[in-house]
């Protein structure tokens, strides 16, 4: 029978073992650096980033990953961890820009202004 051709999903936990222990290590609230740099050793770094996009914990892998040593982390996985994070900055600033924009319109339609708490009194 042929091989598929279809990638194969990151749900895929035998196929993705070494990437889901990495992963794992980096969400954790104390992550073990030494352990961390074990996993690495084992684990393909665009899988680890495939993974980690479709958990939504991209944030979680560049933050377990910037204190490793260099040989550890290809820089092309770096600099793909950096892109994402560059990207979501921008779009967190044209969410809170479109946020200010909505609170504009309303002030005009509605006469509701943002206040403080100590401004309603």
């Amino acid at each position: 029978m042929a091989e598929s051709i279809v990638p194969p999903l990151p749900g895929d936990i035998a196929l993705f073992r070494n990437e889901w222990s990495a992963l794992l290590e980096c969400a954790s609230p104390a992550p073990d650096r030494q352990r961390l740099a074990a996993l690495l050793r084992f684990a393909d770094g665009a899988r680890l980033l495939a993974l980690a996009e479709a958990h939504g914990v991209s944030g979680h892998l560049a933050a377990g990953l910037r204190d490793l040593h260099e040989n550890l982390v290809p820089p092309e996985i770096r600099q793909a961890l950096a892109d994402r994070r560059r990207a979501q900055i921008f779009l967190t600033m044209r969410l809170t820009a479109e946020l200010f924009r909505i609170l504009e319109i309303f002030d005009v339609c509605c006469g509701l202004r943002s206040r403080s708490p100590a401004e309603r009194h």
